[in-house]
């Protein structure tokens, strides 16, 4: 991780100098949750580093779900984007369905968002096998009801928040 540290520091000086935010991904083994992202990117203590939340990498790499154990919540502050997206398997078998086909709790996730006051972008990512683009058919046939679930969603989580 200092390898890391060290090189990142120059990075993230140049990259603010141009106005260009540094996001890192909740991935992999450095920073599997929500939790270890904030504490390498407290560590490096730089205004142009920030996260990128993933819904699913969380706990595919980190064994947790985001709307629990204090996951997201501690992430917010630190957010450049989030990434919805969905799980089904596990570290064994990674897969990541259409929104609404898997195992997060997008409602959850929103909820939290909302607590939170994240008024940040957020993304859709559906991954294919293989890393291997399939036809625009395929691809408008997952991200057309992943959009209408989250924005299913949206409108409920509205019409709570104004008491209806």
């Amino acid at each position: 991780m200092s390898t890391f540290l060290r090189n990142l520091r120059p990075l993230a000086d140049s990259s603010q100098e141009y106005g260009v935010t540094i996001a890192l991904e909740v991935y992999g083994d450095l920073m599997s949750t929500g939790r270890m992202a904030a504490d390498v990117i407290g560590t490096i203590d730089h205004p142009a580093v920030r996260m990128i939340y993933d819904t699913a990498n969380c706990k595919t790499y980190g064994g947790i779900w985001a709307h629990e154990n204090d996951d997201l919540p501690c992430a917010i502050p630190l957010l450049a984007n989030l990434h919805l997206k969905d799980e089904l398997g596990g570290e064994e078998d990674l897969h990541f369905p259409p929104i609404g086909e898997g195992n997060v709790d997008f409602a959850g996730v929103l909820s939290t968002l909302e607590w939170g006051d994240y008024r940040g972008p957020l993304s859709i990512e559906i991954e294919y096998d293989n890393g291997v683009w399939p036809d625009r058919d395929v691809i408008d046939s997952g991200v057309s009801p992943s959009v209408a679930h989250i924005r299913t969603l949206l409108t409920a989580a509205g019409a709570s928040a104004h008491g209806e």
